[in-house]
């Protein structure tokens, strides 16, 4: 069962999605318009059921969720908020689950906050230094409140099309109608700028001590795995998982590492982690964070047991 309520933080009002009763995890949006936590992460929780604690809050400038007077949205604001938010809900030890704009603000609050993080999970994240904003990017930040902008946003955030659906173009329009002026002062021309302002430097990824998963779509067109250098590969402890055809995994390291000396993989399948579990999966709606990720499902935060799965060569 979940439920959504307004919590204060810093003097300024978060609205939450919450689920469970079980150990924490922080669950983080990305930033396409009309996006919000309960959007993205409203199947997952369900999926989940209640055995996990699971809080989605709409970040500063999107949802429910205002830019405090004297702000402006960022990386830093929205990793101090969503530090602040864990600390008002009384959590000390949480893992963070974190897509595309989340993934950055989920490392970067690793770093800020090594001993209350346990693990991140970051599926098609920004932060990796490096990486360009890609054109499919600018098109979804740009995008124009309304049907229009919706379907045309939606066909680029999703590989199945048929997840395009009228009910979901409809709802994200509501959506991007209702956040349109907290958006705009977002990510305003030229749109670059604020690509660099999710960037991690080194010293951020080096204060990272959770293990990190990786998750990267094959055909993910937004944040294009080809491009995204991995954010972690020389910095941290790290399990990594990224894609090709479909997916590979790279073993957690206890020490800092590359990741082509990190990589296991091969044709006949490749050891997942062994704090995570495989099974079969597919994205549930075009708001959800699985954009051509498949056959990967985490259970969080406890430890599970490793298995195999036929998987691709990493990229």
């Amino acid at each position: 069962m979940t439920a959504q309520r307004t919590v204060t933080v810093g003097g300024s009002p978060v609205h939450v999605l919450e689920s469970g009763t079980g150990p924490a995890v922080l669950m983080l949006h990305g930033s396409g318009p009309g996006t919000t936590g309960s959007g993205a992460w409203a199947a997952t929780a369900q999926t989940l059921g209640t055995s996990l604690h699971l809080v989605a809050p709409d970040q500063a400038g999107f949802g429910r969720t205002p830019i405090p007077p004297g702000s402006r949205g960022g990386l830093r604001l929205w990793t101090e908020q969503a530090a602040g938010l864990m600390d008002a809900l009384g959590a000390e030890r949480y893992a963070v689950v974190g897509h595309s704009m989340g993934g950055a603000v989920a490392l970067a609050l690793a770093a800020a906050r090594p001993r209350q993080v346990t693990r991140v999970v970051a599926v098609s994240t920004m932060g990796a230094p490096g990486a360009p904003l890609s054109a499919e990017l600018d098109a979804v930040w740009a995008a124009a409140p309304g049907p229009l902008g919706a379907r045309d946003m939606l066909s680029r955030l999703v590989l199945d099309q048929a997840l395009v659906t009228e009910s979901a173009v409809a709802a994200r329009a509501a959506a991007m109608r209702a956040g349109a002026a907290a958006y705009t002062s977002l990510f305003p021309p030229p749109r670059a700028r604020w690509a660099d302002d999710l960037t991690l430097s080194a010293r951020t990824l080096a204060g990272i001590r959770a293990p990190v998963l990786l998750v990267h779509g094959a055909e993910d067109r937004v944040t294009p795995s080809g491009r995204q250098p991995c954010p972690c590969s020389t910095t941290c402890p790290m399990s990594v998982c990224t894609c090709s055809a479909g997916a590979a995994t790279c073993r957690r390291s206890s020490t800092r590492t590359t990741s082509g000396d990190s990589c296991r993989a091969s044709s006949a399948g490749t050891e997942l982690p062994d704090r995570c579990d495989g099974s079969a999966a597919r994205p549930q709606a075009p708001d959800s964070p699985s954009v051509g990720e498949r056959r990967l499902r985490w259970t969080l935060p406890r430890p599970c047991r490793t298995r195999r799965s036929h998987l691709s060569p990493p990229c």
